[in-house]
């Protein structure tokens, strides 16, 4: 929820840059235009895939995490009963 508006600007201010004349100046002039045309809601178009995809994230990040925290250990020779 919090990261959505910024992810929807990114985008938008990527894909502004390859036309003539680019319709945002940066990130806060981006959101005040959409908020302006769009309404909030504009700001939280592609909620969904951006939940999906920090979720996803996190979960891969978590489980990497752990598995290399136990080979670490071991590696290390610390215990892990500790």
């Amino acid at each position: 929820m919090v990261v959505t508006p910024a992810e929807t600007v990114k985008v938008k201010l990527i894909h502004d840059k390859l036309i003539e004349t680019p319709k945002y100046k940066g990130m806060i002039d981006g959101m005040r235009k959409i908020a302006a045309e769009q309404g909030l809601s504009g700001l939280y178009r592609g909620l969904l895939p951006t939940i999906l995809r920090q979720g996803s994230n996190q979960g891969i990040r978590f489980l990497v995490y752990e598995d290399v925290k136990k080979i670490l250990l071991v590696i290390f020779n610390y215990n892990l009963q500790d």
